[in-house]
Parts: structure tokens; C-alpha cells; sequence
């Protein structure tokens, strides 16, 4: 069962091996997931600096997602780190719940 009232679709990204001393880059590894990405603390905070950091929850279709993974909300561009996961089974509701990390510069 999918999630209902899907307001955009996502895609996962997953980094790449690193070289020491190398910027992490983020390859695509599931593209389409129907999604609903919203921030219901309305929690916005100005960290260290000029960056701002926005707090986000990702509720979408089952899918395997981890820390550390990139999610892209293919209807803004915006992309976020994933900071926490949680699936949901039973009931024919199955979905997976992620908190979501976005730091502005």
C-alpha cells in the first residue's frame, strides 16, 4: 500500500567510496518514490555563521534508507541529509518516516 496524498516524489542517494581527504559525492540509488516532506515543528535555527539549519520529516512509500544517504525532493531541487529513519508496518499503512537535515550557507 502506498501512502496517501503524496505531495511530491523523492530520490535516494547513497555516497560514493571516498578517498581520504576527498569531498563525498552522492550517486542516485532509488528514483520516484511518492513522498509528503514537511516541517511540523516549523523549526528553523541559524547555526555557526550565515548557515541556516532547517529540520524536515519525510514521510513516504517503504523503502530502504539509511543515515547518511541523500534525499532530493524532485519538485523543488532541495536536497536533504538524512538524520534519523523509522519504517511503519501493519494495517496496510506500511510507509517509512525519516527526519531530514537541510543546512543552508
Amino acid at each position: 500500500m502506498s501512502i496517501p496524498g503524496a505531495t511530491t516524489t523523492i530520490t535516494v542517494s547513497a555516497p560514493d567510496a571516498a578517498e581520504p581527504y576527498e569531498p563525498t559525492t552522492f550517486s542516485p540509488v532509488i528514483v520516484g518514490v511518492r513522498a509528503v516532506i514537511g516541517r511540523p515543528s516549523g523549526r528553523e535555527a541559524v547555526a555557526t555563521g550565515s548557515a541556516e539549519v532547517v529540520d524536515a520529516t519525510l514521510t513516504c512509500d517503504p523503502v530502504m534508507l539509511s543515515h547518511g544517504q541523500q534525499v532530493t525532493d524532485n519538485g523543488t531541487g532541495v536536497v536533504y541529509a538524512v538524520e534519523w529513519v523509522m519504517a511503519r508496518q501493519g494495517l496496510g499503512l506500511d510507509h517509512t518516516t525519516a527526519g531530514l537535515r537541510r543546512v543552508v550557507r
